[in-house]
């Protein structure tokens, strides 16, 4: 017969003891979780790092229709973010803009203005301190990103392709397909989603560096007679934060 725990004997102290050992180590863990993380986690109190913006500090002839993104480290918890915390400012005047609900990811924060920026005009975005990653860890201190305007607006856009849009009797063993564009795409914005190539053919990406193109090479023949449609998603950005504009899709048509 299994005897009971009496009051106040050392058997129930040391229950109730290693109880409440148990019940504080859950305790600690709890505020300091995400989902699928074990529930004795050690707390993080490393703060997110910024690992690249578009567009760069200190970047120079960005367009007038520039957006600013910032990459994080780790996820972030934008939901926690008020207005005042978002801030776009020449000479000292505010210039408003919003978070973009499209394109914002838990690494990825995109702020939008409201109209094209000035021409040859210096603007410094600050993202405050207080924004924190999903764990609930501040930045600490304000981040801060200048950048100059160019005196022109050439925009981002699709300038050439080889193949060219409508060609037919593209040769079912081409190698790559490169788009040409009027400057150089963000590498960090590339991927299947942004550039879609329709028809079954199967690719990689790449930014083809020192240039301003973009190279899809293809990994099997083509079949032939056959249409293909190449899709650019209008999230593509420039290296300095211009949004795609201009043409979006092309088509060419395999031999038989």
């Amino acid at each position: 017969m299994r005897s009971a725990l009496l009051p106040g004997s050392p058997r129930a102290l040391a229950a109730l003891h290693c109880a409440a050992a148990l019940c504080a180590l859950s305790l600690a863990a709890a505020g300091c979780r995400l989902p699928g993380e074990t529930p004795f986690a050690p707390v993080d109190e490393t703060p997110p790092r910024l690992v690249a913006t578009l567009p760069l500090d200190g970047a120079s002839e960005v367009p007038a229709e520039a957006e600013i993104d910032l990459f994080f480290s780790e996820a972030m918890d934008w939901g926690a973010l008020g207005e005042d915390d978002l801030r776009l400012s020449s000479g000292g005047v505010q210039v408003p803009g919003t978070l973009d609900q499209r394109r914002v990811g838990f690494y990825r924060l995109t702020f939008r203005p409201a109209a094209p920026l000035a021409l040859d005009a210096t603007y410094t975005f600050t993202l405050s301190g207080a924004a924190r990653d999903a764990r609930f860890v501040p930045l600490g201190e304000d981040l801060t990103i200048t950048f100059q305007t160019s005196s022109a607006a050439p925009g981002f856009a699709l300038s050439a392709s080889d193949p060219a849009d409508g060609a037919v009797g593209v040769p079912v063993d081409l190698a790559q397909l490169t788009l040409s564009f009027s400057s150089a795409p963000a590498e960090r914005l590339v991927n299947l989603q942004s550039v879609r190539l329709d028809g079954g053919a199967r690719y990689s990406l790449s930014v083809a560096q020192g240039s301003n193109d973009l190279v899809l090479s293809l990994s099997a023949p083509l079949s032939p007679d056959t249409l293909y449609t190449l899709t650019l998603d209008p999230g593509l950005k420039s290296v300095d934060g211009a949004p795609l504009s201009g043409p979006q899709t092309l088509s060419f048509r395999t031999a038989p």
